[in-house]
């Protein structure tokens, strides 16, 4: 009797082997016979299977002319979709191989084993042993369950599978094929691009695809296989980043996908064929792999610091296999070398290698050798490689992952301090040759804290001083201003500074959070209010675009990134309006020592926000995020005037008020929008029964009166004073009607007439209102509607009122639309149910009132009135006391 263990999928189907089923997917023509085989058990005919791998079957096993004749892109969807289902199959067939391998090794063993007990047992009763057949049979018996299990999942499996083939590709079909890890993203997105996938659904497909052996972990990729899946999957290591509270496996393959493997080792390996080029010993091609590592680390770093920041992860002690901190280690190893020999491999770069050459043929002379520079890169390749190297010093003076300040070579330290150190030409200091150097490195790769202070800084002093106040040369030349031609490099510097938000928040006054011992390096002499100072008050060409990046990211943080962005924020507050002596040289750039421009005589000093209205641009809308900031009450005097200082900084950039052309890119129109928002917002909140403020948030509700008050007290009276420094208080009257009119006609401007938005005239309306600070009224027939009949100072109650409840209103019907028809008598009720004023007089104001008083809730009416007289006590109390040479311009 033979002794038969458990077939396999081999045993039931002719000898089929999952292996042949992926080379029959991979190459169907070529195995017809397996796909036949295949066809028979999935329950169909070989023309539906080779169909439906119609893309990768030559003409012998197509289905019909007509297939043939589909659009490539039909047959490419088969075809792709064909051989991820038969790969899908074929991962069934080894899951069902592994599951019989393993009775029939159990049944073995326990034949065996139950052979020998028998025999004993036998051996004591002196009775025959029973024959192992039977003990075979016994044993297979037992395990027979688990093996009948195994086949039945695996014909639910190629039920699917056959189910898969006449279903066809599905978006569900492939969605699912794809999350099983059987569908190359790279064809998902060419051949179904309508279907989706999240950051998450990326990951669970790497894992999948690593499960059923399609292909490696990461962490056990070769670096051929690494860069392989990188080409694969683009953008893979962007969404992977993107996933919320990543797990310490995602993190892992996160970083060593990141980077690639790398040593100090390698490092001097890597140099030391960059040297061998340099004696032209190697060539081109091994030069630029020698810089490629460079290239990926650095390229890495700067998706890694950032992430790494935002989730609060620890590159420099995770579990990550030291990746991190070896990828600083080879970067310190590999600027160190390279810095000793920079003279040497910037010649290999610029102009390349001398070689000899055969001259003077068909001279008196005769022929001879000679020597010549011969380049062998192009100048895109150079920059190229020369971008690579100067982030190999970006990354090695990163705390973050092992390094600092200290890893960078001492006289490239030495240079960036500007420790009087001077070009052989003595015309700049090297700051500008060794600073250049490094801002060539990839654009989004952030430095280390200690690196991109010194290099803020450094570039900070430089901005307003004269050469001549460093040159320590006996007799030095005024060269003059530093900034002209280097002024760009400064602001990309301040840029590069940017990336590091830490470093960044230190900057400006805020507090990263860091403790005593991680401490970074920081110039002795820095200074907050310096470092400021110079910042804002240098007349930049470009108004201030580069340098506002110092608060742009404020503005929207990153996931994460919240805290350090407020923190950043509330340091450039206190340094600015806390500090009486920044905020008179920011409100008028003052002409003298520091600030980086002269002024005719009697000429008036620009404001900040005249000569750099980007860096206002920027603060007003890091301002306008955080409102809630400034609209809490306060019986300190103090608090009130810096919130009142902020807001005017802020509003020196009117822009051209004389224009007919309205400005919405002004500081003061997106001040003026982002308070009106928040206004509205805090109004919707409170009558909402359902509004729970957060408990660190200190408004409650039936509050928004005052609070809204408070924030359009500030800003009026800040406005009153900004034109006041811009335009003086002896201005003909009949001028600054002017200007005022042209301010509102501007701010009018910025809104489209007939604009969805229902609060589009209420929005105009505060602007307007806030926007125009004389004592003189404009005439009404001076402005065709509302807008234009009134001024801050001399407008009548009703029609500031009348805002105030148009407002209100407004969001009452965001709440409930229905309400509208309750007020549709009154002729404030625009199209689409939003509240229009632009038809209503001053004369009518009165009337609209009274009528809106009597319909509105009590607490409404109370909170209206508290508006009013918050705003109106404010503007009084608070026009501030200018110094003289501000004014009179």
């Amino acid at each position: 009797m033979p002794l038969n263990d458990f077939d396999n999928y081999a045993d039931l189907y002719n000898g089929v082997t999952a292996a042949q089923i992926r080379a029959a997917a991979e190459e169907p023509a070529a195995n017809a016979r397996v796909i036949a085989d295949i066809a028979t058990e999935l329950g169909t005919d070989a023309d539906a299977v080779t169909g439906a791998t119609e893309g990768d079957i030559t003409s012998d096993t197509r289905a019909n002319a007509q297939t043939v004749q589909q659009s490539a892109l039909v047959l490419s969807q088969a075809g792709t979709y064909g051989v991820s289902a038969l790969t899908e199959f074929a991962s069934y067939v080894e899951a069902f191989d592994t599951k019989v391998a393993e009775p029939n090794q159990r049944l073995r063993t326990n034949a065996a084993w139950s052979q020998r007990l028998a025999g004993q047992a036998a051996a004591e009763n002196d009775e025959d042993p029973p024959e192992y057949t039977e003990t075979w049979a016994a044993s297979r018996a037992a395990l027979l369950p688990e093996y009948n299990r195994a086949v039945a999942t695996l014909d639910d499996n190629a039920d699917a599978t056959a189910s898969r083939f006449e279903q066809g590709p599905t978006p569900a079909n492939i969605r699912e094929l794809y999350l099983a890890g059987l569908l190359p993203y790279t064809a998902l997105t060419a051949l179904w691009p309508s279907i989706g996938v999240s950051p998450q659904d990326r990951y669970d497909a790497y894992q999948a695809a690593v499960a059923n052996g399609t292909i490696p972990a990461i962490e056990d990729m070769t670096e051929a296989e690494r860069q392989a899946f990188l080409r694969d999957n683009p953008g893979i290591l962007e969404d992977w980043t993107q996933i919320a509270e990543p797990s310490e496996d995602i993190q892992k393959a996160i970083v060593h996908l990141a980077l690639p493997a790398a040593d100090e080792e390698a490092a001097r390996a890597d140099v030391q064929t960059i040297l061998d080029g340099v004696d032209d010993s190697a060539t081109p091609e091994q030069i630029a792999a020698a810089f490629s590592r460079s290239a990926e680390i650095a390229a890495g770093m700067a998706v890694l610091l950032p992430w790494a920041q935002r989730n609060g992860i620890d590159l420099e002690h995770g579990r990550f296999d030291g990746r991190a901190t070896d990828a600083q280690g080879y970067s310190e190893e590999f600027g160190r070398q390279t810095w000793e020999h920079r003279d040497a491999i910037e010649t290999l770069l610029t102009e390349g290698v001398e070689r000899e050459y055969t001259a003077g043929a068909g001279t008196p002379r005769g022929e001879y050798t000679a020597t010549r520079m011969e380049s062998i890169f192009s100048e895109a390749e150079a920059d190229e490689l020369r971008a690579a190297w100067a982030g190999s010093y970006l990354v090695a003076s990163n705390e973050d992952i092992g390094g600092g300040w200290e890893s960078l070579p001492e006289d490239m330290r030495y240079d960036l301090s500007l420790e009087q150190s001077w070009t052989d030409t003595g015309k700049e200091p090297r700051f500008v040759d060794v600073a250049g150097f490094l801002d060539r490195a990839q654009g989004d790769l952030p430095a280390g804290d200690g690196l991109s202070i010194q290099l803020a800084h450094s570039a900070s002093e430089l901005l307003n001083t004269r050469y001549t106040d460093l040159d320590p040369s006996p007799g030095g030349t005024d060269m003059g201003w530093t900034n002209g031609a280097h002024e760009e490099l400064y602001g990309s510097l301040l840029e590069r500074a940017s990336l590091n938000h830490e470093a960044t928040t230190f900057l400006l006054g805020g507090d990263p959070g860091w403790s005593e011992a991680d401490m970074p390096h920081v110039p002795a002499d820095f200074d907050h209010s310096t470092f400021v100072t110079n910042v804002y008050t240098h007349p930049w060409q470009d108004g201030g675009s580069s340098a506002s990046s110092l608060t742009d990211w404020t503005i929207d943080p990153p996931a994460g990134s919240e805290a350090l962005a407020d923190a950043a924020f509330n340091g450039l507050y206190d340094t600015i309006a806390g500090n009486q002596e920044v905020y008179e040289r920011l409100i008028a750039m003052s002409s003298g020592p520091g600030t980086g421009h002269d002024l005719e005589d009697g000429a008036s000093p620009p404001t900040v926000g005249e000569r750099n209205p980007e860096l206002m641009r920027s603060l007003a809308l890091a301002t306008g995020m955080r409102l809630d900031q400034f609209d809490t009450a306060t019986s300190d005097p103090n608090v009130e005037e810096q919130r009142i200082k902020m807001f005017m900084l802020i509003n020196s950039d009117l822009g051209d008020a004389t224009s007919e052309q309205p400005d919405p890119n002004s500081a003061s129109m997106k001040l003026a929008t982002a308070i009106e928002a928040y206004q509205r917002q805090r109004i919707v909140d409170t009558l909402d029964p359902a509004h729970v403020y957060p408990a660190d948030q200190p408004h409650q509700r039936g509050t928004y009166g005052d609070d809204n008050g408070r924030l359009f007290g500030y800003n009026s009276a800040a406005l009153r004073n900004a034109i006041v420094v811009q335009y003086g208080e002896g201005v003909d009257a009949a001028e600054q009607v002017a200007k005022n009119r042209q301010m509102a006609i501007s701010i009018l401007g910025t809104v489209p007439t007939g604009a969805a938005d229902p609060l589009k005239n209420v929005i105009t309306l505060l602007a307007n209102e806030s926007i125009r600070p004389s004592a003189v009224a404009i005439p009404e027939a001076a402005s065709p509607n509302l807008y234009g009949a009134f001024a801050v100072e001399a407008a009548d109650p009703t029609v500031l009122e009348t805002v105030a409840r148009a407002q209100v209103l407004d969001a009452m019907i965001i709440r409930d639309p229905s309400i509208a028809s309750d007020f549709a008598d009154l002729g404030i009720i625009g199209e689409g149910g939003n509240v229009d004023l632009s038809q209503i007089s001053d004369a009518q104001t009165t009337h609209i009132n009274d009528q809106l008083s009597q319909r509105m809730p009590d607490e409404v009416n109370e909170e209206i009135a508290d508006l009013l007289t918050v705003r109106g006590t404010i503007v009084a109390n608070h026009g501030l006391d200018l110094p003289q040479r501000y004014t009179g311009r």
